[in-house]
This record gives structure tokens, C-alpha cells and sequence, in this order.
């Protein structure tokens, strides 16, 4: 979008906003400004489509469910609320926040966008994050920039304008993804936002997309064939037709591969946003890039309860970041300590494992593995190193639901198990059937996992008897010709065990009892990651590729294995992705070595417990 329309429209939020919230004048069509019985002067915004303002539109100011995903959100204003002749609306009546982090959305339905009668089509959207912030200063713009920016933050939360909730025991990634929706759009002036220096998203993109639901938005609503609604309608079909505005837009980026053309060519020469975008994107996936924080070469990423993102970077140091991506240290952590970091974990207790193959002034011909404080402590505090005679050159690590600490040595092919205090409890277990191990996962009864990227198999290692691994015998089995130099591995709910191929450039499913569900379905690109979400569908990440691949996992409707998504994240610089993982606001990180940075993608994948211990799970 030129510079100066965009300068132009932040410069008229802003002195709308400023007229509407002074109490001594009388504008925006609303009438003298008036405060509530309680003395407080509400919040009050406009609803535009494109830059028409929506006359008659009903307004609800919601705070999200807690039942579920896509549940029932409670509408927080006592009387009805419309938009005046300009699309300005004063929430003057009383609502009360039932606790200050409530999260709250403001939805805009129906209306006349200047056409002569009401659109029953529009639904318009803007993510407002904690109640206790909304106040006499706060001006919400609500337009199809705001509404966009809802459905890439919140769409995986989403069932319908009035069924945006998670579950009780996800407030904090419900919360964390309203957090987000600022990184996207800003809500006081309905444009792309303001974020800092250090995070880059696609506000072409956003503009390209709120250009694609405005023809919608600014018509009758008629959804007939060839109508503005009805083609936005016939792009955003998923599996299923959308009813309105807001739903067209989360089933665009819940799909970012379907009619990506189609979509984009829904932009008329009208267009309010006009974006700089001179073709159809890649895909309608939105992309935060993350740089700063020490990172150099960041191979491995974990997230905590919080959301916080800790990488390992291969040059030795260890970065970390909050949920909105602001480094918590410009510099990192473990200088000195680390060094050919490949592995990260976060334990139970919120602390963080690291492996060094190669370890400065420890063990420096074996490695060792280094234990840092979580933010439950002093963040990034070193709190030790540890090794024995079993560790041999350490590549990956991961974190039991029981505390273990599991670690694959890729020298020796073998697994050496620690508990959370550094105490080891067995070593050098499944001994010549590794060959050069690069993942681990452990399995539901504490046997473990290897990813072979020698040859063509895959080791389980299982205890016979799981509650005193230390002196139980093991049975060792390697599966063979499934797989090929697997690169990564993940367990899903039911035990099966997912493995990406880097060589042959395929994707493998193995099932607890050690046979092959699966066996080398092409994905593209050579995978080097692997992910599971809550959903149990399945992430792949494709280090020569440069984009991600979505699969169905066990527990979707499509046959598993099938790709529902290939290619995705074409737009943001991806360059030798290495890891990734989802977190509990549906978020993919993604771990982009070669360009020193992270990609978060926004709302991409199912809301995901962290850390994963030791599966992925719905939280």
C-alpha cells in the first residue's frame, strides 16, 4: 500500500479517536459523550468496510469460553449496541470484567456498508486481549484488516464470531494468542502494527487478504454465484462453505494452500488496503520473523508452560524469548559452556537440557549435556554439566513425563538416561543396534526411541520392567527398511511413532508394537523436523525444501499419512529449517538456521501442551 494512504488513514484514526474520546464535544454521531452509572467512560471505535463506515451494525463485546475449543462466548454488554449513520458505536452501558485477564473480542454483525440495505453476511472482528485494559482511552477500529489479523491469532480457537474459546486448562495460550493478534494488526487504528525492531510479519499479506474479503464486506450479501460473496464464499471452502466474513477468513489461513490464486484474485482495483504485492502469495500462512537474542545458527527449540521459546544455537549459546518473541537476554546464555549444540529439552521442572557433542573444558572428547534454570528461576542461570563413560558425543534429548532425561549418543549409537538432577540412572542401553542416532523420544512406558541416520531402521529401546529401568532388562528391537537416515522423530497420543527421512526425502509411521504403518510416504524437501500437535496431526519440516508439510495423524478423519498441506511458509524466508514445534496458542516455531532467526507461523497448527513430555496433547 503506498506510504502516504497509509499515513493518511493512521492520521484519521488517530483524530477520530481523539474527537470521540473528548468529553466536551458532541461528535461521531453519537450524542454528548456520557459515562456510565459507576462513573467511567467506556470504550467507543468505528466499523468500516474498507473505508466506508457500516451503518446499523449490531455490536457484542464477548470474553471467550472456557469449555472448549470453538466454545460459547459470553457477551458482556447488557443492552443492544449499534453503529450511527458513520459506523461509530459508544459501549456506554455497563459491562464488568468478572476478572481483569478475562480475554475479550469485539464483533461487528450485519449492516449497511453504503449499498442501501444490510449485509447479513458481515461479520468483522478485532482482537482486544485483557478486559481490565479496555477504558475511556481505548478506540477499537473494527475492519477487514482487524478481522484478518483475529483469524490467523485466534481461528484455531474459533467456531463462529460467538464460539471463540479454549478449554479451562489453556488460559495461558488463549491469552498468549490475543497477544499475538497485536503483532499483526493494530486494534486502535485497524491498520498493520506497529512491533519492534527486532520482529518482522507480512503486512502486504494482510493487507492482500483484507483487499479479499472487502468486496464481500461492501455489497448486499448476496451469495449467489458470481456474487462478491458468493465467490469468497466458493474460495474459502475448506471442506465446508462459510455463512460470513470472519469465517471465509479463518477457513484462508486454516487452509493456506487451497485457491491461494483464487483467493487473491478476489482483490478488486478498488481495493482499500492496496497491497504491494504485485501476485498471488505463496501461501496465506502469516509468518513472524525473530531475530536477536544471541541466536547464531539455531538448530533446536523448546517452549515452557509459559510459552517462552528456549533455542539451542549449534555455536554454543542458548536464546531465549518470550511468547511475543522479545528476547530475554540481547545476548544468550551458556557462553562457555556449550559448544556443536544440536539438542534441547525442557524438564518437568521447567529447566533446560542442552547437548554439547563436543564440550569446552568438560569432557572434550566424548561431550556432555548442560542444565540451565527456567524462568520458574533465575532464566538462563548455568546450573551444570554432566556426563559419564556411556555419553559419546551426545546429538538429541528429550524429557520423560516421569523426569527422565533421555539422550542419544551419536558416536556410539546408544541412549544414556539421567533424572532431572543430573544422577545417572542407565547408560549405553541399546548398544550396537543405534546407528549415528540424531532424535529421541521416550515411549509411554520409559523405553526410548532412535532415529538411525546411518542406515535405514529405527531402534526401540523397552524396559521390561518400567518402574526400575536401572536394573531391568531390555528388549532391543530394530525396525529395518522403514525409514531412511531419519533425521527426527515424534510420538503421537496412540504410541505411533513418526519419522522423517532425510534422505529420500519421505515420511515413515511406526506403531508401539514395532510395526510399520507406514513406510516412506513422499513429502518433498528432505525433512529434518518432525512435530505432532494437539490434534494429532503431524509437521514436517523440509530442510531443503525451505517449507513446511502438514499430514494427517492418526486421529484425523483422513487417512493418515495423507498431506493436507505441502509447501507451506514459502513466504518467510525459510533457509535450512532445523526444528520445530507447536505450542498451546496453535503457533508453529520454527528453528531457521541458516538465517540465524526464528519463524514463528501464526495459528498454524492444533493449541499444543508444552514442554512435550513426552508426547504431544491437547491442553
Amino acid at each position: 500500500m503506498p506510504s502516504h494512504k497509509l499515513n493518511f488513514l493512521r492520521q484519521l484514526a488517530l483524530l477520530l479517536s481523539a474527537l470521540c474520546l473528548s468529553a466536551a464535544l458532541t461528535g461521531c454521531g453519537m450524542g454528548p459523550v456520557t459515562t456510565s452509572v459507576d462513573g467511567t467512560l467506556h470504550a467507543q471505535g468505528v466499523v468500516h468496510g474498507g473505508q466506508n463506515g457500516v451503518k446499523g451494525a449490531n455490536i457484542y463485546l464477548y470474553t471467550v469460553g472456557t469449555s472448549g475449543l470453538g466454545s460459547l462466548a459470553t457477551n458482556k454488554l447488557i443492552n443492544p449496541v449499534t453503529t450511527d449513520q458513520f459506523g461509530f458505536f459508544g459501549l456506554t452501558n455497563d459491562y464488568h470484567c468478572a476478572n481483569s485477564s478475562d480475554q475479550m473480542y469485539l464483533a461487528a454483525v450485519g449492516g449497511d456498508p453504503g449499498v442501501g440495505q444490510s449485509n447479513p453476511a458481515i461479520v468483522l472482528v478485532t482482537a482486544l486481549g485483557d478486559c481490565g485494559n479496555l477504558n475511556s482511552n481505548t478506540f477499537i477500529s473494527v475492519n477487514e484488516v482487524t478481522t484478518a489479523a483475529a483469524a490467523w491469532a485466534l481461528g484455531q480457537f474459533s467456531a463462529g464470531y460467538a464460539n471463540i474459546g479454549a478449554t479451562s486448562t489453556n488460559a495461558t495460550g488463549i491469552r498468549n494468542a490475543f497477544l499475538d493478534a497485536k503483532l499483526i494488526a493494530d486494534s486502535s487504528l485497524g491498520v498493520a502494527a506497529t512491533i519492534p525492531s527486532n520482529l518482522t510479519t507480512e503486512p502486504q499479506k494482510l493487507y492482500a487478504l483484507a483487499d479479499a474479503l472487502a468486496p464481500c464486506v461492501n455489497s448486499t450479501g448476496d451469495t449467489s454465484t458470481g456474487s462478491p460473496c458468493g465467490n469468497l464464499f466458493a474460495a474459502a471452502n475448506g471442506g465446508s462453505t462459510p455463512a460470513d466474513t470472519f469465517m471465509a477468513a479463518v477457513s484462508i489461513v486454516e487452509h493456506p494452500k487451497n485457491n491461494v490464486g483464487t483467493v487473491w484474485g478476489l482483490i478488486n482495483a478498488d481495493a482499500p488496503f492496496p497491497t504491494t504485492l504485485t501476485g498471488a502469495p505463496k501461501d496465506w500462512s502469516m509468518s513472524l520473523t525473530v531475530t536477536g537474542g544471541g541466536l547464531a545458527l539455531p538448530t533446536t527449540l523448546g517452549l515452557d508452560k509459559q510459552g517462552n521459546v528456549w533455542v539451542a544455537d549449534y555455536n554454543g549459546l542458548l536464546s531465549a524469548f518470550t511468547p511475543q518473541a522479545t528476547p530475554m537476554s540481547s545476548t544468550g546464555y551458556g557462553a562457555g559452556q556449550l559448544a556443536e549444540v544440536y539438542g534441547l529439552a525442557v524438564d518437568t521442572n521447567g529447566d533446560i537440557w542442552m547437548t554439547n557433542e563436543q564440550a569446552p573444558s568438560h569432557n572434550p572428547t566424548q561431550g556432555s549435556v548442560v542444565k540451565f534454570q527456567g524462568v520458574d528461576g533465575t532464566a538462563g542461570t548455568y546450573v551444570g554439566t554432566y556426563y559419564d563413560s556411556t555419553i559419546d558425543f551426545p546429538e538429541s534429548i528429550a524429557v520423560d513425563s516421569n523426569g527422565y532425561v533421555d539422550i542419544a549418543n551419536y558416536a556410539n549409537g546408544t541412549a544414556t538416561i539421567y533424572n532431572e538432577s543430573g544422577g545417572l540412572i542407565v547408560g549405553g542401553i541399546g548398544s550396537g543396534s543405534g546407528s549415528f542416532p540424531v532424535s529421541i523420544i521416550a515411549d509411554a512406558t520409559h523405553g526410548v526411541w532412535l532415529a538411525n541416520s546411518g542406515n535405514q531402521t529405527i531402534t526401540h529401546i523397552a524396559f521390561n520392567d518400567p518402574s526400575n529401568i536401572a536394573t531391568s532388562a531390555q528388549t532391543v528391537t530394530v525396525i529395518a527398511a522403514c525409514c531412511s537416515a531419519a533425521n527426527a522423530i515424534a510420538s503421537d497420543e496412540a504410541g505411533n511413532i513418526w519419522v522423517a527421512n532425510f534422505s529420500g526425502s519421505t515420511v515413515s509411521e511406526v506403531a508401539a508394537n514395532n510395526s510399520i504403518l507406514i513406510n516412506k510416504t513422499p513429502t518433498g524437501g528432505s525433512p529434518a523436523g518432525m512435530a505432532v500437535d494437539g490434534a494429532q496431526n503431524v509437521w514436517v519440516l523440509n530442510y531443503r525444501g525451505n517449507s513446511i508439510t502438514e499430514l494427517a495423524g492418526s486421529f484425523n478423519a483422513t487417512t493418515a499419512g495423507t498431506i493436507l498441506s505441502n509447501g507451506i511458509g514459502g513466504d518467510a524466508s525459510l533457509s535450512e529449517p532445523f526444528s520445530l514445534q507447536a505450542d498451546a496458542s496453535g503457533n508453529v516455531w520454527v528453528a531457521n538456521y541458516a538465517n540465524n532467526d526464528l519463524v514463528m507461523f501464526f495459528g498454524l497448527a492444533a493449541p499444543t501442551i508444552t514442554p512435550l513430555q513426552p508426547f504431544a496433547a491437547a491442553p
